[in-house]
């Protein structure tokens, strides 16, 4: 049985979470005829860049090295546009798929998107980190249809799925790779035989751009209440850069940690303040309204001792949200 209804299928994405969903996708049944990968000598424009080559030569898959990440470049252009795709996958991809390549697909470019809120609400940039900085508890996944603005097209498809104050970055990426696949299968069939529904964003609706985050964005400002610092540091853990602090020249990054709470107040103490510094590396800081155990930090010849003030900074965040018109905290 020809999954693929006679069309052909490629895949543009640059990171490990395009390898498993074509690997999905071969599992159930389907036929992937090409895999859009930048090379590594483009690397660095690519935040968690993973290498497709081998995983392509693997599975017997041809792969396309554009020159550009943009696809601007005429070798781009003729190299994906003698393939002839009916459908674009995007998975990993974080650039626009450019209108020329759009005019040429059969049937289009499809990939996923989401927001605490049904979209508009919420496009753009990093919407994982975003809602986990904001302690949301749930995240909409939307199957969309490229067109050539900025996560504005039609929406073949959603899922809502929960988050919780256990998870992190990561975590809300396995789950988003969860429902990506589970959104693909359901609609794949519907998508190759050109009878897919789709029903189109509200116009009448804002569309608030969700801003792009750096890894300036990850200082801690221990002036911040607990959770939100709590928040901060899941929401910029690994693969990120994660959340970090200052004693004085001494950069600390901060991969994980969890609010403190005891039965005594620490309001004695600084904000910023380490309170305790345990045998087994974890300590404590003080926080702007208690405190926050940290359980595994990262720091060339350090050591945490109480009474050490480390420092704190202004973090940006929210004035980023603020000017984008987004005020929730």
């Amino acid at each position: 049985m020809d999954k693929n209804k006679g069309k052909k299928i490629g895949v543009a994405g640059n990171h490990t979470t395009t390898i498993d969903l074509i690997s999905n996708l071969l599992h159930h049944g389907y036929k992937i005829d090409c895999i859009i990968n930048i090379a590594s000598s483009l690397d660095g424009k690519v935040a968690g860049y993973t290498d497709l080559g081998s995983f392509a030569k693997k599975n017997r898959i041809k792969i396309i090295r554009p020159k550009t990440y943009g696809l601007k470049s005429e070798y781009d252009k003729k190299a994906i546009g003698d393939l002839k795709l009916d459908v674009l996958l995007v998975c990993g991809w974080q650039k626009l798929v450019p209108e020329w390549l759009l005019s040429t697909l059969t049937i289009g470019a499809f990939g996923t998107h989401g927001s605490w809120k049904p979209l508009p609400y919420g496009r753009e940039r990093s919407p994982g980190n975003w809602s986990l900085l904001l302690g949301k508890d749930t995240f909409i996944d939307n199957l969309f249809k490229y067109d050539s603005g900025i996560d504005s097209g039609a929406i073949v498809g959603s899922i809502q799925f929960k988050l919780s104050p256990f998870d992190t970055i990561a975590t809300y990426y396995h789950k988003d790779q969860l429902v990506q696949q589970t959104l693909l299968l359901k609609h794949l069939p519907a998508l190759l035989s050109g009878t897919f529904n789709y029903r189109m964003q509200p116009t009448a609706k804002k569309a608030f751009l969700l801003p792009k985050r750096t890894e300036e964005d990850g200082v801690i400002d221990w002036n911040w209440k607990t959770e939100y610092i709590f928040n901060l540091v899941r929401a910029v853990t690994r693969p990120y850069p994660g959340a970090y602090t200052f004693l004085k020249s001494k950069k600390i990054t901060i991969w994980n940690a969890i609010p403190f709470h005891l039965f005594r107040s620490f309001k004695t103490k600084r904000v910023g303040e380490i309170i305790a510094a345990f045998d087994d590396s974890t300590f404590v800081v003080r926080t702007n309204d208690g405190a926050l155990q940290v359980l595994e930090y990262e720091a060339t010849n350090w050591r945490p001792k109480a009474q050490q003030v480390l420092h704190s900074t202004k973090n940006k965040s929210f004035v980023k949200l603020r000017l984008a018109g987004i005020y929730e905290r």
